[in-house]
């Protein structure tokens, strides 16, 4: 059972939480290989429409639990923390899932549409029409 990410499915949208608020979501050992797991299966999931990755507490992430990257078991030969293996192992394959998920995971805008003959902006971009909802999760 998962206890440092939890993931909410409703309908084709998939809720990816950090739930570590006392350590401000810092990423440890348990929190990355079950946020590698999570994110992956969303992404080999045809039924999924959209992901939010988001933080439990008053912060997204502080980034890495130094903590744990010192006191961790994986040594090098020369004892120092085998980080080379950790970001290849755990982290690597959660940033190439998520910058491969395919395109059905992105927005659409239910907004007015652009001028006839152009394009609706990216959703990669900030130029999204305010009105736009921000969320499909009841706050």
């Amino acid at each position: 059972m998962a206890e440092t990410v939890e993931v909410h499915r409703q309908g084709g949208a998939v809720r990816i939480v950090l739930n570590r608020p006392d350590a401000l979501n810092a990423w440890n050992g348990p929190l990355g290989l079950e946020l590698r797991d999570a994110v992956l299966a969303a992404a080999a999931d045809d039924g999924v429409r959209a992901v939010l990755l988001t933080g439990a507490g008053r912060a997204f992430s502080s980034g890495a639990d130094l903590r744990d990257v010192t006191s961790r078991e994986e040594r090098t030969a020369s004892g120092h923390p085998d980080l080379h293996k950790v970001l290849t192992e755990r982290y690597h394959p959660i940033i190439t899932a998520v910058r491969e998920m395919p395109s059905r995971s992105w927005p659409r805008s239910t907004a007015r549409r652009p001028a006839s003959g152009s394009r609706s902006p990216s959703p990669r971009t900030s130029s999204w029409p305010a009105s736009r909802p921000t969320s499909c999760w009841p706050s």
